[in-house]
């Protein structure tokens, strides 16, 4: 079997990527590849998926030009207008008391926006991704696969596979996640720092409506954020503690949990209810020392892992996917060799780049809010209070974390 693209990883980026390759008269032949098997169809008004992301204008107008925005069932859609950040209020070094609470407050219409994001469902944006593959018929999707081994050569790219005939092509793309086989057996080694930390994830029921609003609180063992759903009393948390302070409060009993998480939120939205289940993942920091190799490129979680205080995980990944592509179609259509390592080289440039300033800001973000007595901790709730009432600063802040000067953003931003 041969193809131009060999795509293997076919979650939210990896397929992505093979629609962004196929909006063209001529498209490439691609071959979307998985080591498991293709997930399961989504039931009508079936709970709240337990994993979200929010989506910035920018990855929304690149979902919308891969004609996958549309087909979200929108009811499902939770736009958010504000976001509300605060800290755990540690004592004033100064003066031996409770300091001044450090809190920043933003909002859609500083920047003309109708929403500062969207919050919506993995399995969703992933469903909808898959069924935008399947009709394009230059798209193949080949799962379950093992693969066993890569053999990048001068002129061709080999996959080898437990119990399947190999695959040709030329070009290699690995989306397959953290623990990318791709860039190990490419021998490209990443730049890691263990956080020693887990995220806990849920659905919870509250007393206040969310007002539309992303809230979060910051604590010394790590944020706490409050997501909004379409229900204006339900939110979706991402919980940040240490290894042992997640397996505690993954298996406490509901009513200990119920009060833990209003402790930690300080009861903004009131009383608050778990009704879904919980579940936790790992937080770590890695990089990938490269993301090119002749014939061979790495996008999303396979080349960049962050911490989700920002919640910008997903959003880098559908940037790799635009610029990659961007760069694949460019360098086709003026009968460049798009799979040769000078071709690729204007992508690493620019995504690692972007990837790493976003990789070190929340890295350091992470560790300032773990100070949380002494000078440290009282510049810090200086700064974010200064911050909070200079709008000129807050603006560009809200501008970075958006993407809205994405030169793929549209100016028409709607809700």
């Amino acid at each position: 079997m041969s193809f131009d693209i060999l795509i293997v990883g076919s979650g939210i980026t990896g397929t992505a990527l093979a629609c962004a390759l196929s909006e063209q008269s001529c498209p490439l032949r691609i071959a979307l590849i998985d080591a498991t098997p293709a997930p399961k169809p989504l039931t009508a008004n079936h709970d709240w998926a337990l994993r979200v992301s929010a989506i910035t204008p920018a990855s929304r107008q690149i979902l919308d030009t891969l004609r996958v925005w549309q087909n979200l069932p929108q009811e499902r859609l939770s736009p958010y207008t504000h976001m509300t950040v605060w800290e755990h209020r540690g004592l004033d070094s100064s003066v031996g008391s409770l300091a001044e609470k450090g809190e920043i407050q933003f909002d859609a219409m500083d920047l003309g926006l109708d929403a500062l994001g969207w919050i919506v469902e993995n399995e969703q944006l992933l469903q909808a991704l898959l069924e935008r593959a399947r009709n394009h018929d230059n798209i193949t999707l080949l799962r379950p696969l093992s693969l066993r081994s890569i053999h990048l050569e001068e002129d061709v790219v080999t996959l080898k596979f437990n119990g399947h005939p190999d695959i040709d092509g030329k070009l290699l793309v690995g989306a397959d996640g953290a623990r990318s086989q791709v860039r190990n057996l490419a021998n490209i080694t990443t730049k890691q720092r263990d956080y020693h930390s887990r995220a806990i994830v849920a659905t919870v029921q509250t007393e206040k409506s969310h007002r539309k609003t992303a809230w979060q609180r910051f604590l010394p063992t790590g944020p706490l954020a409050f997501l909004p759903l379409t229900d204006p009393h339900q939110v979706s948390i991402v919980w940040s503690l240490s290894d042992s302070e997640a397996e505690r409060h993954l298996h406490a009993t509901e009513e200990d949990f119920n009060q833990a998480l209003m402790t930690a939120s300080e009861s903004r939205l009131g009383t608050v209810r778990l009704i879904s289940d919980r579940a936790c993942f790992p937080l770590r920091y890695q990089h990938a020392e490269h993301y090119i190799r002749h014939r061979l490129a790495l996008v999303g979680d396979a080349a960049h892992t962050i911490h989700p205080l920002a919640g910008q995980g997903l959003n880098m990944g559908l940037m790799d996917v635009h610029t990659l592509a961007t760069q694949i179609l460019k360098n086709r259509e003026n009968n460049k060799h798009y799979w040769s390592k000078h071709r690729l080289r204007a992508y690493e440039i620019q995504r690692r780049s972007e990837n790493s300033l976003m990789l070190e800001l929340c890295d350091t973000l992470h560790h300032l809010f773990q100070k949380e007595y002494g000078p440290l901790g009282d510049l810090r709730r200086l700064g974010i209070n200064l911050c909070n009432s200079f709008s000129p600063l807050k603006r560009q802040m809200i501008r970075y974390a958006t993407h809205i000067d994405s030169p793929f953003q549209s100016t028409n931003n709607q809700a």
